[in-house]
């Protein structure tokens, strides 16, 4: 990185980084330690990144990346949630980080449309928007173990940025057969963003020179962006899915859920998500007396419909996940 953490934070307390240069920065902090730490200052000092992907970035994704269904089903569920009060947030985000399971799950519930929002924005990455979610739902749960009510913003202002970071390293990951950096994603995002633009206002696709004006980089710039983007998808083929060995996929944790009967910590696991979430979890992955159910058949037991109980899952999953990587997965 050609530029340090400390001559960013001095840029930042002098107020000479540009919006430019704070973007391309926070692109290219690749260790979540310096990204808190850089993140701190700037809110401190009152940067916001511009949102420039609102405009093109604004109908999800089309048939075969998300079930229409589900994600109806996900909005009627998050919409039953109300949001916290300005007057009671501290004192929710305090028993949150005190080790308060309810307060955690409220935060987290009432912050959902938040996560949906931000997803929403990168749904034509090709990859299902329901994941999506549950990668921003996990960047929201760790908003809530680093936030600092001291510092005087609004803890969604806060949250916002490890929604989207984790949103974006997620889609990086998957996509990526050779590990490309994240900052070069973000760079050739912007220039997809930037063709697809342009190529409704002209009929006709931009040339590198075109690109490199409309976003203020050198043309052999956008050309090194473009090659090494190229290098990264070549490299797939059929079974590049297998080989990306994704940590991030239900599959995967599937398959260390059938583990945990043999886990000490399990009982420690399940406490951190909800009853109807234990309930599931313990029906479909076997973990009580009666063995493993099918989805219709934990739907008839509890009354509800099979798309419900995915959601349920899914959001389960999320939690237990991110509680298994603090502990032991």
């Amino acid at each position: 990185m050609s530029i340090t953490i400390e001559e960013i934070k001095r840029k930042i307390e002098e107020k000479k980084l540009s919006q430019g240069e704070f973007e391309n920065f926070v692109s290219k902090c690749e260790s979540e330690t310096d990204y808190e730490c850089i993140l701190s200052c700037a809110i401190e000092a009152g940067i916001q990144l511009e949102d420039k992907e609102e405009k093109v970035m604004k109908k999800p994704v089309g048939d075969g990346y998300y079930s229409e269904e589900i994600v109806e089903q996900y909005f009627h569920e998050i919409g039953l949630y109300d949001p916290i009060k300005k007057e009671e947030e501290e004192e929710v985000v305090r028993k949150a980080q005190g080790g308060d399971e309810e307060a955690r799950e409220r935060l987290v519930t009432s912050n959902l449309r938040l996560v949906a929002k931000v997803a929403m924005k990168y749904s034509k990455s090709g990859t299902n928007y329901i994941d999506l979610i549950q990668e921003g739902t996990i960047g929201l749960i760790k908003a809530i173990d680093k936030y600092d009510f001291e510092k005087g913003h609004s803890f969604s202002s806060y949250a916002v940025w490890w929604i989207k970071r984790d949103i974006i390293n997620s889609i990086a990951n998957r996509i990526n057969t050779i590990k490309i950096p994240n900052y070069i994603y973000l760079q050739n995002r912007k220039i997809k963003l930037f063709e697809i633009e342009f190529l409704d206002k002209n009929n006709r696709k931009p040339t590198y020179e075109e690109i490199a004006e409309g976003l203020e980089l050198e043309v052999d710039e956008v050309k090194k962006l473009k090659e090494a983007s190229e290098i990264g998808v070549s490299g797939m083929g059929e079974g590049s899915e297998t080989y990306l060995g994704d940590y991030n996929t239900v599959e995967k944790i599937d398959s260390e859920l059938n583990l945990l009967e043999e886990r000490s910590r399990v009982s420690n696991l399940l406490k951190k998500v909800s009853v109807m979430e234990r309930k599931v979890i313990e029906m479909y992955y076997g973990l009580g007396e009666d063995g493993k159910c099918s989805l219709k058949e934990i739907a008839n037991e509890l009354e509800i419909s099979v798309d419900k109980v995915k959601l349920i899952r899914e959001r389960a999953l999320t939690k237990l996940k991110y509680a298994g990587e603090r502990l032991w997965i």
